[in-house]
């Protein structure tokens, strides 16, 4: 199953958009079943405060596959695509942004591997956060 799901912070003196995303089902190497290989999400109000946004990536499948958030980031001179990977099955990745309030990043999670590159058939969807 690959799902998408976005949500609106605003209040008078910040405006942001949460986004989060799933990727498609990988085979398990351990039990055999499929299962979404791993999910994004990009908080605009994080754990760390207003200014402080976050994209994290989390591997959700033994699959040999590593989950990757491909992302592109409208704040920057130079876009992307950006991509960051999480360490293996049950970990996760975080990066602080510091984002300019009402900008845009794009993004989306998928398998991954050092010598296969991004396994684009089993991405999840685009989704839209903002700052």
């Amino acid at each position: 199953m690959v799902g998408a799901l976005v949500t609106t912070i605003a209040s008078p003196a910040f405006a942001g958009q949460n986004a989060s995303v799933y990727c498609g089902l990988t085979k398990s190497d351990s039990v055999g079943t499929w299962n979404n290989c791993g999910y994004a999400q990009f908080l605009s109000n994080s754990i760390y405060g207003v200014g402080e946004e976050l994209l994290v990536v989390t591997d959700l499948n033994d699959d040999g596959w590593s989950a990757a958030v491909q992302n592109y980031r409208y704040d920057m001179a130079d876009p992307g695509p950006y991509l960051g990977i999480a360490g293996g099955i049950n970990t996760d990745r975080e990066y602080r942004l510091h984002m300019p309030e009402g900008t845009k990043i794009k993004f989306r999670v998928c398998p991954y591997k050092v010598n296969a590159g991004l396994y684009t058939s089993l991405c999840g969807p685009w989704v839209t956060g903002v700052a």
